[in-house]
């Protein structure tokens, strides 16, 4: 039986002046993804550059990751 994970992660910029909390399951893919995507304004994490991790959880059912990010 397959395993699965879920993360509940926390962000911030690199001034310490943003969080952004998101979920993944894959998060050292979703942290490149944050950091490719600093200073790009189509997103909260790109515009507030929000790619350092400061904060994450694993869990192994979807809703349970969904409902800790809210």
């Amino acid at each position: 039986m397959k395993t699965h994970s879920y993360y509940t992660y926390i962000t911030t910029n690199p001034s310490k002046e943003v969080l952004y909390t998101g979920m993944t399951n894959d998060l050292a893919q979703r942290m490149v993804e944050h950091y490719l995507s600093r200073g790009q304004r189509k997103t909260f994490a790109g515009r507030y550059f929000c790619y350092l991790l400061v904060y994450y959880e694993e869990y192994q059912w979807v809703q349970d990751a969904l409902a800790r990010e809210k």
